[in-house]
């Protein structure tokens, strides 16, 4: 009978010890999964925390970079609005320089525009028709008798005002058309002179 209770006494001692061995290594499991979760909690807030960082970096790159660009094209079409207007002014002094010349200045310019294009020959011995702006018509009656072109011109016409002075020279049939006018030979001094000018008035 004492023996009996011995192996009972031994066997309940054994449940209690693996009880115990369970129960901690329950409470070693839960410790560890609170731990994991822990840790993963942490991770993903950090990962959180990291793409709202890097996401407010590039939203913060992209507005600097935005306004960058808009700082530039706001200064480069400044620049381009200036230089037009500095070019119109040019424009403007030259248009007011040649509506200002005398009238035995214009009368020679006239007389120099005709020549020249008379004397390219491109109208061969066809008869041509010279247009003037209004003021200059009695000019260019004259010249054209100094010239000695009466038997060759069929027409004196007139200009818009607006082409300032010069001369227009165009074939009886309308074919061919040269164009000495102010506005068009300021027109292509401007453009041809256009790298010059940008280099001594922009640098």
């Amino acid at each position: 009978m004492a023996a009996l209770t011995s192996r009972d006494e031994a066997a309940k001692l054994k449940e209690e010890a693996l009880k115990k061995v369970r129960e901690e290594a329950e409470r070693i499991v839960d410790e560890a999964r609170r731990k994991a979760q822990e840790i993963i909690r942490r991770a993903e807030e950090e990962k959180k925390r990291i793409i709202e960082e890097e996401l407010r970096r590039i939203k913060e790159e992209i507005e600097y970079d935005a306004h960058v660009v808009e700082a530039r094209i706001e200064s480069r079409n400044t620049v381009t609005k200036t230089k037009g207007e500095i070019v119109q002014k040019l424009r403007e002094k030259v248009v007011e320089v040649l509506v200002g010349l005398s009238k035995e200045k214009r009368r020679e310019s006239i007389k120099n525009l005709l020549r020249e294009i008379m004397e390219s020959e491109i109208f061969g011995n066809e008869k041509i028709k010279i247009y003037v702006v209004p003021e200059d018509r009695q000019l260019l009656e004259n010249v054209v008798q100094e010239l000695g072109l009466r038997d060759r011109v069929s027409e004196l016409g007139v200009l818009d005002k607006d082409m300032i002075g010069g001369v227009i020279v165009e074939s009886e049939d309308g074919s061919v058309v040269v164009d000495n006018s102010y506005k068009t030979r300021i027109e292509t001094v401007m453009r041809r002179n256009m790298p010059w000018i940008n280099r001594e008035l922009f640098g």
